[in-house]
């Protein structure tokens, strides 16, 4: 099994090649959003690229994680729960994208747009904390989310120390 140490590594590694497809990503839905929707109004365009701009890139991020979150134990329940947690990433950005492009093409208004999107954050992260602690509970190593943010920012700070 994966050390807690070597866990974190491993996905702060997933990270940095990560933001590289992120980057390559976002220059391709931005010039094949504009290109695309060249005719459309600026509002369609608008939620076009941002969906290629912000969905596609964060669902493949998330995505990558999942892949790489599963290479860490070989539990069956373990594995299921990080698979439902990475569904629910992807499902949760795709939906509010969708909430979002449905606002802009005026189909929903502001009210419902802003309740349907603060209930789905709301109860993404209730759900998130309950797979998390069934996860603590299957293996002691696993890394929550919080924990790869606290490191990042240690990182940081040792680097600009050393400097």
């Amino acid at each position: 099994m994966v050390t807690l140490e070597e866990r974190i590594e491993q996905l702060y590694k997933r990270n940095k090649t990560g933001i590289v497809m992120l980057i390559g990503t976002f220059l391709i839905g931005l010039a094949g959003g504009l290109w695309f929707f060249t005719g459309g109004t600026y509002e369609q365009v608008a939620a076009f690229v941002f969906f290629f701009v912000v969905a596609l890139p964060l669902s493949f991020v998330a995505w990558r994680k999942t892949r790489t979150l599963l290479t860490f134990n070989e539990d069956k329940r373990y594995r299921r729960w990080i698979r439902l947690k990475g569904f629910l990433n992807i499902v949760l950005l795709i939906g509010m994208m969708g909430m979002m492009s449905l606002f802009t093409s005026g189909l929903v208004l502001l009210s419902l747009f802003t309740g349907t999107v603060v209930s789905l954050a709301i109860a993404f992260l209730l759900i998130e904390m309950v797979i998390d602690r069934r996860l603590l509970q299957i293996d002691d190593e696993h890394v929550v989310d919080s924990l790869i943010g606290l490191t990042k920012r240690e990182r940081l700070k040792r680097k600009w120390e050393d400097k």
